[in-house]
Protein backbone atom coordinates (compact mmCIF):
# COMPACT_ATOMS: atom_id res chain seq x y z
CA UNK A 1 0.00 0.00 0.00
CA UNK A 2 1.10 3.54 -0.79
CA UNK A 3 -0.10 6.33 1.43
CA UNK A 4 0.26 9.77 0.20
CA UNK A 5 -0.53 12.78 2.68
CA UNK A 6 -1.09 16.33 1.53
CA UNK A 7 1.61 19.26 2.75
CA UNK A 8 0.00 21.88 4.93
CA UNK A 9 -3.15 19.15 6.23
CA UNK A 10 -1.85 20.81 9.37
CA UNK A 11 -3.83 24.25 9.16
CA UNK A 12 -7.06 22.34 8.29
CA UNK A 13 -7.24 22.54 4.26
CA UNK A 14 -6.73 19.44 2.25
CA UNK A 15 -6.12 19.64 -1.16
CA UNK A 16 -7.87 16.24 -3.06
CA UNK A 17 -5.20 13.64 -4.12
CA UNK A 18 -8.14 11.08 -5.06
CA UNK A 19 -6.57 10.17 -8.60
CA UNK A 20 -3.28 10.82 -8.28
CA UNK A 21 -0.96 8.24 -10.41
CA UNK A 22 1.93 6.42 -9.67
CA UNK A 23 3.70 4.43 -11.98
CA UNK A 24 5.01 0.69 -10.38
CA UNK A 25 7.65 -0.92 -12.39
CA UNK A 26 8.29 -4.59 -11.47
CA UNK A 27 11.81 -6.05 -12.39
CA UNK A 28 12.08 -10.26 -12.34
CA UNK A 29 15.10 -11.37 -10.66
CA UNK A 30 17.09 -9.54 -7.86
CA UNK A 31 19.18 -6.04 -8.68
CA UNK A 32 20.88 -3.08 -6.92
CA UNK A 33 21.16 0.52 -8.51
CA UNK A 34 23.82 -1.29 -10.90
CA UNK A 35 22.74 -3.92 -12.10
CA UNK A 36 18.99 -2.50 -12.61
CA UNK A 37 18.15 -3.31 -16.14
CA UNK A 38 17.28 -0.28 -18.48
CA UNK A 39 13.85 -1.58 -19.25
CA UNK A 40 10.93 -3.22 -16.45
CA UNK A 41 9.43 -6.91 -16.52
CA UNK A 42 6.32 -5.18 -16.25
CA UNK A 43 4.78 -1.87 -15.79
CA UNK A 44 1.53 -0.43 -14.14
CA UNK A 45 -0.18 2.81 -13.49
CA UNK A 46 -2.25 2.88 -10.11
CA UNK A 47 -4.30 5.65 -9.31
CA UNK A 48 -4.73 6.89 -4.98
CA UNK A 49 -8.73 6.06 -4.32
CA UNK A 50 -10.74 8.10 -1.55
CA UNK A 51 -11.13 5.63 1.79
CA UNK A 52 -12.34 7.88 5.01
CA UNK A 53 -9.80 10.88 5.25
CA UNK A 54 -6.84 9.17 3.54
CA UNK A 55 -6.10 8.67 -0.11
CA UNK A 56 -4.30 5.62 -1.26
CA UNK A 57 -2.83 3.33 -3.66
CA UNK A 58 -3.21 -0.17 -4.28
CA UNK A 59 -1.70 -3.08 -6.54
CA UNK A 60 -5.34 -3.88 -6.81
CA UNK A 61 -7.89 -3.93 -9.87
CA UNK A 62 -10.09 -0.98 -8.37
CA UNK A 63 -6.46 1.07 -8.86
CA UNK A 64 -5.09 -0.13 -12.07
CA UNK A 65 -5.03 2.79 -14.91
CA UNK A 66 -3.24 0.72 -17.17
CA UNK A 67 -0.82 -2.41 -17.46
CA UNK A 68 -1.05 -5.15 -15.85
CA UNK A 69 -0.91 -6.62 -11.89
Amino acid sequence: MIEKKCKGAEGGRINSLEGTKFTVNYYKGYYNASSLPSKPSASCVIKTLKSGNKYTAMLRNENLVSGTL
